[in-house]
């Protein structure tokens, strides 16, 4: 049973036992309401702070995995879903020695955000929203709280474009908003398909795990993004250079890659956007 199900599941007999013991008398056909689909109004970011060592992660990644095949079916991806390694239970990047096979994923931009969420218990996830101490959730409210961020409707479109360009990537971002308004710019650098050590619920550890949506890469200040003023049908524009890391402690793969660029302010994210270098 997968980790989505179970949740359920667990949820759905709580609620039957509820309803056989105060619910009798409602008629048969009228005691399950079954819930449309949903229509993504927005794109929806979804940040899970992690770690190797963690050994209830592995689960959250999976319920993370769950969620985006949900919601990702008609070829175009609405729920962007990205692995924050930090805290006491992650391997900062410098302890990486290839020699020996130990790759470590955690960079100091992972871990700033870590603190400004003041997050001391792994696996902790957020959805929307970036710098908030009070958005924090456990990976078994992501499904409600996807859902809710979904029905959210957005002023703000964010198109982009990465391209390959010998040890680069460039990145070309457009920002469509209704409104006049001041928000922040961020794009960051993800990776898919690393391996690397990782602790497994059994307490063991798979030395060949797959690490997928690593952040590895963040462009502009952490908290404060690069600030923007949109205009009412005005495109807004950015384009940033960003260097392919290959060194004796970060070694990424480039057809790996993908670029994350959402828009936010404050602790709220207003939309996002994500896409393959080319």
């Amino acid at each position: 049973m997968t980790v989505i199900k179970r949740l359920i599941y667990s949820v759905t007999m709580l609620t039957g036992l509820a309803v056989s013991l105060t619910s009798c008398d409602i008629a048969s056909d009228d005691r399950f309401i079954l819930e449309d689909k949903v229509v993504p109004q927005r794109n929806v970011l979804l940040m899970d702070f992690t770690g190797q060592g963690c050994l209830n992660c592995p689960n959250a990644h999976d319920a993370m995995s769950e969620l985006s095949a949900q919601y990702n079916t008609d070829g175009d991806t609405h729920l962007i879903t990205v692995s924050i390694h930090a805290g006491a239970q992650a391997v900062p990047v410098d302890r990486t020695d290839f020699s020996k096979n130990r790759i470590g994923l955690m960079i100091a931009e992972g871990q700033e955000m870590n603190d400004a969420f003041s997050i001391n218990a792994w696996p902790t996830g957020t959805v929307d929203h970036i710098n908030g101490k009070d958005n924090t959730l456990l990976y078994s409210e992501w499904p409600g709280a996807v859902r809710s961020a979904f029905e959210k409707p957005a002023d703000i479109r964010i198109d982009a474009e990465a391209t390959l360009v010998d040890d680069h990537i460039e990145v070309a971002t457009q920002v469509h908003s209704t409104a006049d308004q001041d928000v922040a710019l961020q794009v960051w650098v993800i990776e898919n398909g690393i391996k690397a050590s990782q602790r497994m619920p059994d307490g063991n550890y798979d030395t060949e795990y797959i690490h997928n949506h690593v952040l590895r890469f963040v462009q502009y200040p952490v908290k404060s993004g690069k600030p923007m003023q949109l205009k009412a049908g005005v495109i807004g524009t950015d384009e940033c250079s960003i260097p392919l890391k290959w060194t004796d402690k970060e070694r990424w793969n480039r057809d790996n890659l993908q670029v994350v660029v959402f828009a936010f302010r404050g602790s709220d994210i207003l939309n996002c956007t994500i896409t393959n270098p080319k």
